[in-house]
């Protein structure tokens, strides 16, 4: 059974409350029973810490891991894209072998590499994140991360763009890979901020 990590977090607050409460009275009243309590509340604490650690460990690495720490336009978090692509995205195709290639680049270096005028790596895309992965055998690892995000459609060669939850928003997520649109030796994945899920 997996950990449900927002009750965890709740029970955990909830017993810090019981326990500078049951203090609080044990000071003003003298009374042994309250010490007892604040200190059953901070064995109980001492339990609920563990399992927090045990299932943000069980979460690190997958989607239900991701914390989109802001969503912020621009630099660092591009509408939190950028925090999904380097808790989830990056690492899951590093883990297949490829590596990072080209990111966020500037409307004057887009075009110089003959980049989309419409490309999610503009820097001009301020809740948008792009990042590149070069292979020339790039379609099984594309599909492996589309079905990773929960996407069972992915197909190469299309400009498809498909709307997944993360962390109680929505991001658009694009996997681009095939010689015929332009993709054979990267695979491109593009995540833009929607908004609230």
């Amino acid at each position: 059974m997996a950990l449900n990590l927002t009750n965890l977090r709740h029970k955990f607050r909830e017993r810090r409350a019981d326990r500078k409460r049951h203090l609080r009275l044990a000071k003003k009243t003298g009374k042994r029973g309250y010490r007892r309590a604040a200190t059953r509340d901070a064995r109980a604490m001492r339990k609920l810490r563990a399992l927090i650690a045990k299932a943000i460990h069980a979460r690190r690495g997958t989607l239900a891991g991701v914390r989109v720490v802001s969503t912020s336009s621009g630099r660092p978090h591009w509408g939190g894209a950028a925090d999904v692509m380097g808790q989830f995205a990056a690492p899951f195709m590093q883990k297949r072998g490829l590596p990072k290639g080209s990111g966020k680049r500037t409307p004057q270096h887009n075009a110089e590499i003959g980049g989309s005028p419409t490309s999610d790596h503009l820097t001009t895309k301020l809740l948008t994140f792009a990042r590149d992965f070069p292979t020339f055998a790039g379609e099984d690892d594309a599909r492996a991360l589309a079905r990773a995000f929960g996407i069972a459609t992915w197909q190469p060669n299309s400009y498809t763009t498909y709307d997944v939850v993360i962390d109680g928003w929505a991001f658009r997520i694009q996997i681009l890979w095939g010689a015929g649109i332009g993709h054979g030796d990267h695979v491109h994945v593009g995540i833009s901020l929607v908004g609230r899920a």
